[in-house]
């Protein structure tokens, strides 16, 4: 096995296990480091976050104990975490998980995150997330348009030559560029990343999605209910309670909590405090339903991968059915594959 991990890094920089909410990609980044010296980095924009443990579903304290993962807990959820933060760190962790002659291995479901690292850096303009945009529309209610206004015009002054401060659609995308880059889009024109991707050929790609949609589907509504069952909602309402308590605005989401089943327990919590009481099974159909519209987000953003550019090829991108058996054998072939059709 160590000839393996010798030719690997000799041609390749990582292996990135990429796919939709639900799929296993925890489960089989374990399975490889059983059968292969790697060390893992999660590719999570939730489990940046202390605390955040059912609504992300990240590994339990054992597995973390068994199989560490960097990037999960290093934030507290008012803390703000985006893809040029991501960028920096990953590309530090690769190459010193390569010093230690052993193979990184990414694994997780934030599509834009991967693909900023596939794309060589911030050099490419993002693409605005719902949840971005579900952000600023609260602030535009609770404090107006002019909020996202002085936010933006602080980050770029000269912003105020080009865009007049009732111009909501604008002003609502520079807005978005600066809290996912920390850049607004004059300054992402302006500036070319200095810092560039491994080679083209050096990321090996494991594509992992379901065969039948209506299998994933089935799995994230069981999971949506394993959540609720396993106290999700006893875990959101003791961060809202120490939020609110420490003089937070309920009706503006920490940073760590402005993802899919969190905004929703969240609203619940709202109306629980106005005298509305929540509906479980009500709570388990929303979160199921964000979720599910999630992984079908996740799922054009891989079909975007695959289709979008020269970057991907049979050499070293493999597209794994999420419900195979021995999924770990499966990909460990395909790499042997891919070394010897192409040594290094």
């Amino acid at each position: 096995m160590q000839e393996i991990i010798n030719a690997f890094l000799l041609k390749y920089s990582c292996i990135s296990i990429i796919g939709p909410t639900g799929t296993g990609k925890s489960e089989l980044a374990c399975m490889l480091k059983d059968k292969l010296d790697v060390e893992i980095v999660s590719v999570d924009s939730v489990s940046v976050y202390r605390g955040l443990n059912i609504g992300s579903a990240k590994p339990s304290k054992e597995i973390l104990k068994n199989y560490p993962h960097h990037l999960i807990d290093i934030l507290d959820i008012n803390d703000s975490y985006n893809v040029a933060n991501f960028y920096d760190d990953v590309s530090a962790l690769i190459e010193q998980i390569k010093r230690r002659n052993k193979i990184p291995l990414l694994v997780g479901g934030a599509m834009m995150y991967f693909y900023t690292l596939k794309r060589g850096g911030l050099n490419v303009m993002p693409q605005s997330e719902e949840r971005m945009n579900d952000e600023a529309l609260n602030i535009i209610e609770q404090k107006g348009l002019s909020e996202l206004y002085n936010q933006i015009t602080k980050a770029d002054p000269s912003i105020k030559d080009n865009i007049k401060p009732f111009d909501t659609q604008r002003i609502i995308r520079q807005w978005q560029v600066l809290k996912l880059t920390g850049k607004t889009l004059h300054n992402l024109h302006s500036t070319i990343h200095e810092k560039k991707s491994p080679d083209p050929m050096s990321i090996f790609w494991i594509i992992n999605k379901p065969h039948k949609r209506q299998m994933l589907d089935d799995v994230l509504y069981k999971r949506a209910q394993s959540m609720m069952d396993n106290g999700f909602i006893d875990e959101v309402e003791n961060i809202f309670q120490k939020y609110i308590n420490s003089g937070g605005d309920m009706n503006i989401l920490p940073h760590g909590l402005r993802s899919v089943g969190y905004k929703e327990v969240w609203k619940s919590l709202i109306a629980k405090i106005k005298g509305k009481n929540i509906d479980k099974e009500r709570l388990v159909k929303d979160i199921y339903i964000s979720t599910r519209q999630l992984a079908k987000r996740q799922t054009t953003w891989l079909n975007k991968f695959i289709c979008d550019s020269d970057d991907f090829s049979s050499s070293r991108t493999y597209i794994l059915d999420c419900f195979l058996e021995n999924k770990a054998d499966t990909v460990i072939k395909e790499i042997e594959k891919s070394l010897q059709a192409h040594p290094g």
